[in-house]
This record gives C-alpha cells, structure tokens and sequence, in this order.
C-alpha cells in the first residue's frame, strides 16, 4: 500500500474557497478501492469520507473546503483590550490519507493514516474568501504574505471618534517568531509629529487583533491636538528595523447635529472596517400581527374584544445616511452590503448585531453621477424581533 501526495494547498489558506489536495494510489486496482480522507482540526479529527478515484487514473483530486470551513468563525467583541489574539477566525488543519477497499470475503477493511498532509504541523484556513478572478492556489502569497499586512481595506480612509471602537487585523505568516512590535505616531492636521509610543507584543500565531481606538492606543492618551495616528507593524532584524504594515486612523472629532451611527462589518479578507454614519436618520418598526376572531358573548358589550392579537412581532429599523463620500469610500462600501456579519456599535463595548436589508448597491463616482458629490444610505435590520403581549 502507498499513497502519494502530489500537490496540497497552499500553507495559508482562504477557507471559502478550493482547499484542494491531489492524491495517488498504487492499489486502486483492489476491488471497491476508496481513498480514505480524514481532516483533523485542532488537532481532534472532525471529519472522515471515502471517496473513489477519478475515472481512468490512479488519482483522486479533492477539495476539503466544505468541511473546513465549518470550524473558522470571526474574532471581534474579544478586542476590548489593545491586543488579542484571533481565536475563532482560522482554523489549523491537517490530513490523513489512507485507503479502503474489500477483502476476499466482501468485507470492507480500511487503512487510515498512510500519509499526511503536511508531514508534521498544521496548515491554516481563514475566514476569507477571493472573489473568481483574485482565487489562486497561491493568493495569499499574492498579497505580500511573506512579511505581514493587515487585512483593511488601505483603500478607503479610516476614522474614528474619540469613544469609538477600532479593529485593526494584522496577518502574520510566519508561525514560529513572536508578534511584531507596534508603534502608533500621532500627528497634527499640519502633519507635525506630536508622540510617539511603542509596544512589544509577546504572543505568537498567524493573525492577530489590535483595538486602535485613540482610548486603547498602545495604552496612552490621545493628544487634543491629534489630527491622525499612523500605526506601524514591525520587527527588529539585527540592528535594522523593518516596518512589516502600516495603517492611518484620522480623528474624527467632527460635531453634528444628527446621532451618528458606527457600523462594523467583516471583509472579504477576515478584517474589520467601521464607518461612521453622520447624518440624518430615521427610525422605524414593521409590525407583524397574527389574529383570531373570538366568538360573540351573549349580552355582549361595546368593549368586548372580538378581533384578537395572539402573535405581535417588531422588527425594528434604521435608515442611516453618510456625509459626502470619495470614490474609494463608495467602492469600499460595497463590502458593508455584501457583509454576513454588521455590529451597530451603540456606546463602549455596546455592540448589536444588525444586517443591512437592501439587495443592491450602486458604485456612484464623481465622474458616473453627473460630476455631483453623493451620500450613501443604508436600512439596517436588527437581528433579533420584539414580541407583546397576547391578550
């Protein structure tokens, strides 16, 4: 019996697209011959398949997805402190390989763990997907996975208020070193450097949680004077410093008179964007009822119920609207549309989950909007329903 393993996944993996291995026998010839697959996640075996191999050769080409997907969640309400660690957001995985096929007397035996995927270790898959055109074995590497990035869209510019929640999602590939230092710059609107501050992080893994939120930033206080922070990953090779990521949080600090709303959403990449909804709003509920007619009591009275409501349920909604928005603002929104997962942050480690109602969006520019400036506006759903009494 031998298995081979001629092609895998890529070390770091998205785990809503192909995971695929490709895999050879030289005993399918045996009668009933099935490759045995068995994923491990955490190390505990999650899952067991028999597959057949593919018609005319020796191999069997599979994709592991469906079942790896399963195990990666999302990390967010546990950055309440600067760092944390992404517990939920990936998954380590690896693969045995082995055959099956029945005996002489019909039986069917198996034979588990001929070979594994990788040899020792883990692979990782993230809660991440490429679209059709970006999905290659090798995407990640694609987007510079050898020295970190964080996994925002650098696109579209991030703010923050001085009370609000901002995540940042640094992805670091290399498994066996400790997490980059961090250090946060903070800048006037002239752009004069006012503070610096550094922080070692000692954890180790692949991805990783800051809250950069100017409360939590690297433990300091904002400086009243502070337009913008840039905040530099990095590590120290020998006696040279080599800046791994950077990203730029503007203050917002902007008054209106309108409430402002902050969603949070996740990206396509496993990361977290926030924008601020600053302008005006309107609340609403939709009111779904269920009926019965009682009957009519003999020497009834005016103020006998007749029609009853046995199931009220209140959905409750928001029509939330932006300030003007640049051409990356809209295209970065997109995502917030297409999001399965949107926190409506209400206060200081006040999150409600809410989902946004509308099944299209259309990408206005400047240009392809008559040369005229545009806001974008949102109806979003909470999650969960109220209910009233049933008289």
């Amino acid at each position: 019996m031998a298995i081979t393993i001629n092609n895998t996944p890529a070390t770091h993996s998205a785990a809503y697209n192909q995971i695929v291995f490709d895999v050879s026998s030289n005993n399918t010839a045996n009668t009933g011959f099935n490759f045995l697959i068995d994923v491990y996640v955490g190390g505990v075996r999650v899952n067991r398949q028999l597959y057949p191999k593919q018609p005319g050769t020796n191999k069997l080409l599979v994709d592991l997805s469906p079942v790896i997907k399963n195990f990666v969640q999302y990390d967010f309400l546990n950055a309440s402190a600067f760092f944390s660690y992404n517990t939920n957001s990936k998954a380590e995985y690896y693969v045995q390989f082995g055959e099956a096929y029945t005996d002489a007397s019909g039986i069917l035996q198996l034979y588990p763990d001929l070979a594994r995927s990788p040899s020792s270790g883990s692979r990782y898959a993230y809660n991440a997907v490429f679209d059709f055109e970006d999905f290659s074995k090798n995407a990640y590497a694609n987007l510079d996975v050898a020295s970190g990035f964080v996994l925002q869209d650098s696109n579209m510019k991030s703010y923050c208020g001085p009370n609000q929640l901002k995540t940042v999602t640094y992805f670091a590939p290399n498994t066996s070193i400790f997490g980059p230092n961090v250090r946060v710059t903070q800048y006037d609107s002239a752009g004069v450097q006012l503070a610096t501050n550094n922080q070692s992080i000692t954890y180790s893994g692949t991805t990783y949680v800051y809250n950069i939120n100017p409360k939590l930033v690297s433990g300091f206080s904002l400086n009243a004077n502070t337009a913008y922070y840039i905040v530099n990953f990095y590590n120290n090779v020998g006696f040279s410093e080599v800046v791994l990521a950077s990203y730029t949080i503007y203050v917002d600090n902007e008054c209106s008179k309108f409430e402002t709303y902050r969603l949070h959403w996740l990206n396509q990449y496993g990361g977290w964007e926030a924008f601020n909804f600053k302008k005006v709003s309107r609340q609403s509920i939709q009111v779904n009822r269920n009926q019965y007619r009682k009957m009519l009591p003999i020497n009834y009275n005016t103020y006998d119920r007749l029609k009853t409501n046995y199931n009220t349920e209140i959905v409750d909604n928001i029509a939330v609207t932006s300030d003007w928005v640049s051409d990356t603002e809209a295209v970065g929104l997109r995502e917030l549309f297409s999001s399965p997962v949107i926190w409506l942050e209400r206060g200081v480690n006040d999150f409600v989950a809410v989902q946004v109602t509308e099944t299209n969006y259309e990408t206005k520019t400047y240009l392809n909007n008559s040369r005229a400036l545009h806001n974008i506006t949102a109806n979003i759903e909470f999650s969960y329903n109220r209910y009233r009494q049933s008289l």
